[in-house]
């Protein structure tokens, strides 16, 4: 996925502008931390001057998108993974040796946002199709341990890939 098909989805997303600096990077995260706050700003935090910090949001900071809306909160966005979005096993085992090489980092970031929650987020190709009636991913023990302990959410983003195959065609105008 280069800069011009992520270009071209911003905008068969109703975005009339590219989405921000780290969307149009030629190598992005595919699986990312999230952390967020309702009261706690992360900006010049101590403890992500270690973590490979690909966005930090300040509450009220205009939020890509149509509506443009502020953001309604702090977050910090962390690369756990580069493995595509097919390689779920591979972003798995990202994620356990990320938690496992930033353990004091992340401890520290989110003992300081009690009122906050950190979301570990894995980006996948949906499977579904009309000839296949479910799909199923399994996480392994030692993710599921290792994120409960630091009290994380994981959460499975699964996309159609034929939406952003429709999207990547030359001849559409996504003006």
């Amino acid at each position: 996925m280069g800069v011009l098909f992520l270009e071209k989805s911003a905008f068969a997303l109703g975005l009339n502008e590219p989405v921000s600096d780290w969307w149009c990077r030629e190598s992005f995260a595919m699986c990312v931390l999230r952390i967020v706050s309702p009261s706690c700003s992360f900006r010049d935090r101590p403890e992500l001057e270690m973590l490979p910090v690909v966005d930090i949001c300040e509450k009220g900071d205009a939020r890509f998108g149509k509506s443009r809306r502020p953001a309604s909160q702090f977050s910090v966005t962390v690369e756990v993974s580069n493995a595509e979005w097919d390689e779920l096993p591979s972003q798995f085992d990202d994620a356990c040796e990320f938690l496992q090489n930033y353990w004091e980092e992340l401890r520290s970031l989110l003992d300081l946002v009690a009122d906050g929650k950190g979301c570990l987020d894995f980006p996948c190709w949906s499977r579904l199709s009309e000839g296949v009636l479910m799909q199923s991913d399994v996480l392994p023990a030692n993710l599921i341990s290792l994120a409960g302990r630091l009290g994380l959410e994981i959460e499975l983003s699964c996309y159609q890939k034929s939406f952003f195959d429709e999207v990547d065609e030359p001849d559409k105008n996504f003006d």
